[in-house]
């Protein structure tokens, strides 16, 4: 049980830290695409 425990943690702990690293990557893209879309608005 103690093994099942500790596997199921280590999990639990790489999930986190690969959602908090998608959702990082995410919020730079959505950034980056709203400066995008803002600079062509302002062209027109």
């Amino acid at each position: 049980m103690k093994e099942l425990k500790s596997s199921l943690d280590t999990i639990r702990w790489t999930a986190s830290e690969l959602i908090t690293g998608i959702e990082e990557q995410l919020r730079e893209i959505l950034c980056v695409s709203w400066r995008v879309w803002k600079n062509r608005k302002r062209k027109k």
